[in-house]
């Protein structure tokens, strides 16, 4: 293979690599409980094979612009569930709820953070030193201390 070939080719394949990784996701999150198929080994990218937990999702979502959708149905959920990455400006991650489950205010995610005893530190959501989320429509409760801190220079959440 001569020189240009594979400038050809790694020029090829860095302008695949560039294109793919500049385009924002949807991940999708759903309940086992609900959703037998859900589970952390996916990859989260379609309804048919969502994530199991919102924890996972937010390992997955690593561009700006990239949006995660929560199933309705209730996350039993025991340890905090931490974000400390950003979206930026023009290009906010998001956590929403999936509209064609929501029927009524009851339809909503659950987060259910009930398995942890009360305790200071015991956060259902903790969004530290991160900016550029917004989270919509979700139901925390049961957290040991608070639902949900935001802390450490976190800015540009809208909650």
């Amino acid at each position: 293979m001569s020189h240009i070939d594979l400038r050809l080719t790694a020029f090829f394949i860095l302008t695949i690599f560039v294109y793919r990784s500049s385009f924002a996701t949807n991940y999708y999150v759903a309940p086992v409980t609900l959703y037998p198929a859900a589970n952390d080994a996916n990859t989260g990218t379609t309804l048919a094979l969502p994530f199991a937990s919102l924890a996972k999702a937010i390992t997955k979502a690593i561009v700006a612009g990239d949006t995660i959708f929560v199933r309705a149905g209730t996350y039993y959920v025991s340890a905090t569930i931490r974000i400390s990455k950003s979206g930026n400006a023009a290009k906010h991650l998001v956590i929403t709820c999936y509209q064609p489950d929501i029927v009524n205010a009851y339809s909503l995610p659950v987060f259910d953070f009930s398995a942890m005893p009360v305790a200071s530190g015991n956060i259902g959501i903790n969004i530290s030193g991160s900016g550029y989320w917004d989270i919509y429509g979700l139901v925390i409760k049961g957290a040991g201390d608070n639902g949900m801190l935001i802390q450490n220079s976190a800015n540009h959440i809208v909650v």
